[in-house]
């Protein structure tokens, strides 16, 4: 009992020992999505060690990669998430996991390495269940819109912001869902498909008001945008351009330069809007074109034809680059091989599973077959054994021989116990049938002891004299079956057990009767007359 109590000591004592780190990490993790910024100062005043188990250590690379995340400290190396990766895409949770991936994808993404980052992107995709909460959800899909947005892929990314569009409309937080659909709405702007963008922000509108949401500046660019495109009166585009100038003035954030010579293209004041582009060119391939589109057109408007003529010539050549950056983009069909890759390791699975599964079938035929044949050439042996011994008492009890009744009443009492056992060949006997015959076959010597016995009621002073030379009840069995006239050629039929020869020469040995000296039912019968004579 003693070194019982001891090990659940030493087990308690070991799970209550669980390394302050961990257990200081457990606690940050609780409440890092609430207060970021207190999270991240834990985090920077822990030390890690090589001690460190590494648990402790995926843990602590998860939450400070979180933590800089969240308080808009970009990494760009993967080697802080690493660990994390390593360890949760083997062990610990699926949200983990799920995290794990997420912020690998992050640190890649801002890194520039779009393709690993949507790999990682898709991964935790694939690690989604119910322990993820929606605004995850909405924060991967969102991601991975940018980086189609990134890599000109817009269909795709119009499909990932409907995604975090749907899930963002049943959280709380109702920026998440103004921004997801003002970035549906861009998407299709883009992609010049006006009427999608124009009904996306009708219901954006009506969305906004049922719910008393502050409108922010994008959803007043948006609309500029739609009326600009739609050529709607100045009135309108007044109208909004200023309800968006007043939300930059909120927002403590700069104009869109591009935002202001649309309007005052659309205004007609050409030299306003060349006046508004006069900073460098975007780096947005998107934005760039308008840029020079804008430019182009004002500058003919007002008969600068050489300046039109080279703003022109710009546009165009970003026109193609973007054109052959979309023919070239591998990013698109990256999500399609991935999952063609799942498809194929799920494949794999299911055929090696299938494989093991038959492997195993096959298997268990063989030992089956095996067994089966084993024991049916068992059930054949013994089978075999007992039709003749079955056969030879049949003879036996046809043929006159000499002896006390009670031998032909033993012989009889073994045909009768043989016969259920010889009427039928069975194609597959089971293993107690097999067993059961050979149990009988084996049995045959009792036959010998029963006619021991009868002899000896029968005949007490002969096998008192038998005994005296120390034979054994199957022996003296045997030396009656001699005096009752049955032949040595005839006993072995009787007899599976053993040898009827080697028996006979024990016998012999022990009757003290010479290797070549007379046959041993002579030298009974001899011996049966002396003892009766006296």
């Amino acid at each position: 009992m003693r070194p019982l109590l001891f090990v659940l000591g030493l087990i308690v004592l070991i799970c209550s020992c669980q390394s302050a780190g961990l257990k200081q990490l457990t606690e940050i993790e609780g409440y890092i999505q609430e207060d970021h910024k207190k999270a991240y100062q834990e985090l920077s005043e822990i030390k890690q060690d090589s001690k460190s188990t590494k648990e402790e250590k995926a843990l602590y690379s998860l939450l400070w990669s979180m933590a800089l995340d969240k308080n808009y400290i970009d990494v760009k190396s993967d080697s802080l998430i690493a660990p994390a990766v390593k360890y949760y895409s083997r062990y610990g949770s699926k949200q983990h996991r799920f995290l794990a991936y997420y912020y690998a994808g992050r640190v890649f993404e801002n890194a520039g390495e779009y393709n690993d980052a949507l790999t990682y992107y898709m991964k935790a995709e694939q690690s989604i269940d119910k322990t993820i909460s929606k605004e995850y959800l909405v924060r991967l899909y969102t991601a991975k819109q940018r980086l189609y947005y990134r890599q000109y892929a817009y269909d795709r990314a119009i499909e990932q912001a409907q995604k975090a569009r749907s899930i963002s409309k049943t959280l709380e937080n109702p920026q998440y869902y103004l921004r997801n659909t003002l970035d549906v709405a861009l998407m299709y702007s883009i992609k010049e498909e006006n009427s999608k963008s124009d009904l996306i922000l009708d219901s954006l509108g009506v969305w906004i008001t049922d719910h008393n949401v502050l409108c922010p500046s994008t959803y007043y660019s948006s609309l500029i945008r739609s009326a600009v495109g739609n050529n709607s009166d100045t009135v309108l585009i007044d109208s909004l351009y200023s309800a968006y100038e007043k939300q930059c003035k909120n927002e403590r954030i700069q104009e869109d330069p591009l935002i202001s010579a649309l309007v005052n293209k659309a205004r007609g004041d050409y030299n306003a809007a060349i006046s508004s582009l006069s900073s460098s060119v975007p780096d947005n391939t998107f934005k760039s074109i308008s840029y020079y589109s804008i430019l182009y057109l004002s500058h003919k408007a007002l008969g600068h034809y050489k300046e039109a003529l080279e703003n022109f010539v710009e546009y165009q050549k970003t026109v193609e680059k973007h054109t052959m950056s979309i023919f070239n983009n591998d990013t698109r069909f990256l999500e399609e091989r991935y999952k063609n890759e799942l498809v194929k390791e799920r494949n794999i699975r299911r055929t090696m599973v299938l494989i093991a599964l038959i492997l195993v079938l096959v298997a268990v035929i063989v030992v089956v077959v095996v067994t089966g044949v084993k024991r049916k050439q068992r059930y054949d042996e013994e089978l075999e054994s007992a039709r003749s011994e079955y056969e030879f008492l049949k003879e036996v009890m046809n043929s006159p021989h000499e002896g006390p009744d009670g031998v032909q009443k033993a012989l009889e009492s073994r045909l009768q116990a043989l016969r259920p056992f010889i009427r039928k060949d069975q194609w597959l006997p089971s293993p107690d049938v097999v067993r059961q015959l050979r149990k009988m076959n084996e049995a045959n010597l009792e036959m010998f002891r029963s006619v021991g016995l009868i002899y000896a009621m029968t005949y007490p002073e002969f096998v008192a004299e038998l005994v005296k030379y120390g034979l054994s009840s199957e022996e003296i069995g045997l030396c009656a079956m001699y005096l009752s006239d049955y032949s040595t050629k005839e006993l072995p039929k009787t007899s599976k057990s053993g040898n009827i020869y080697l028996i006979n020469g024990e016998i012999r040995k022990k009757l003290q009767i010479p290797a070549n000296g007379e046959k041993l039912g002579h030298w009974l019968q001899n011996l049966f007359v002396s003892v009766y004579k006296r």
